[in-house]
C-alpha cells in the first residue's frame, strides 16, 4: 500500500515470451518488434493497463536507433493490429514524405535545438497525434528523408 506522499512509477514489463503473437518487422528498420505492457499509477491506488509495440532496434550507434513505436493501446490485440496494419503507398516525386505506414497520415518534419549541445537536430513523425510513429533525431535532413521513405517488407 502506498502513502499519500510516495511517488508511483509506470510499471514496463516485455512480453517476449507469448509464441502466439506474430508481428511483422519494423517497417522503417527490418528488425524484428516487441510487445510491451506499461502499467501507469492513477487515482486512488489503482494502476491502468496499455499495450504498445516497439521496434527492437536499441543500437548503441545513434545512427542506427529506431524509434518506431505504437500509439498505447487497451488490449494486446488492438496493440498488434495497430503495428501489423500497414498502409500500402507509392512515392511520388510530387510528395517529400510519404505517408505513415501505420495509419496514412500525413508525416511532418521536427526541428529542435539540442539542449546539450546547441545543435538543431530534426526528426519526422506522424501528424496524427494518436500514432507515435517517429524516426531518430538527426541533423543530415536529406539521410533522414530517406530513412523515413525507405520501407522494409
Amino acid at each position: 500500500m502506498t502513502t499519500k506522499n510516495e511517488k508511483r512509477y509506470p510499471r514496463i514489463s516485455y512480453l517476449d515470451d507469448n509464441a502466439s503473437i506474430i508481428l511483422k518487422p519494423c517497417p522503417f528498420c527490418g528488425c524484428a518488434a516487441t510487445l510491451v505492457r506499461r502499467e501507469d499509477p492513477v487515482e486512488n491506488g489503482k494502476w491502468t493497463t496499455t499495450y504498445t509495440v516497439e521496434c527492437n532496434n536499441d543500437s548503441h550507434d545513434w545512427s542506427h536507433n529506431c524509434f518506431a513505436v505504437t500509439a498505447p493501446a487497451p488490449t494486446i490485440d488492438a496493440a498488434v493490429n495497430m503495428w501489423n496494419n500497414r498502409v500500402e503507398q507509392e512515392h511520388t516525386s510530387s510528395s517529400w514524405l510519404k505517408n505513415c505506414p501505420f495509419c496514412g497520415s500525413e508525416a511532418e518534419t521536427i526541428s529542435e535545438k539540442n539542449r546539450n549541445t546547441g545543435i538543431v537536430e530534426s526528426y519526422i513523425r506522424c501528424s496524427n497525434p494518436n500514432c507515435f510513429i517517429r524516426t531518430y533525431r538527426e541533423t543530415d535532413i536529406p539521410l533522414l528523408f530517406q530513412q523515413w521513405n525507405s520501407r522494409e517488407r
